[in-house]
């Protein structure tokens, strides 16, 4: 039989509000060259609320920050091949960020045109 210490586990868990949790409310792209490097910015509220710095992931792959702010966070897209992504932002000490339905989700990563020639 499996017991649990109640207070151990309780302790270990902090259940926000949605007033008081991270909120994304908008991004400024909807997608990507599947080549990376693009500047995505997401909107929002409370997304600098703890010492360490939020991780922002397209996918599996991290989004390097480029720049942090209370209510904006900024990061570079890496490459990935063409597809569908989900988008998250982890709050050290807080949890994910909850996102608005108007934030595009998932994010799309697609193939970058070809080139043509060089005039």
């Amino acid at each position: 039989m499996l017991q649990l210490a109640t207070a151990e586990v309780a302790d270990a868990f902090q259940m926000l509000t949605e007033a008081e949790s991270p909120l994304i409310q908008a991004a400024t792209h909807a997608f990507s060259s599947s080549e990376g490097g693009l500047l995505l910015c997401l909107l929002g509220q409370r997304l600098n609320s703890s010492a360490v710095p939020p991780a922002v992931a397209l996918g599996a792959a991290a989004c390097p920050l480029q720049s942090l702010h209370d209510t904006a966070i900024c990061c570079l897209t890496p490459a990935q091949p063409a597809g569908l992504v989900n988008v998250s932002v982890l709050v050290a000490d807080v949890g994910y960020a909850l996102l608005q339905p108007a934030v595009p989700q998932p994010f799309e990563y697609t193939a970058p045109p070809p080139l043509l020639g060089i005039a």
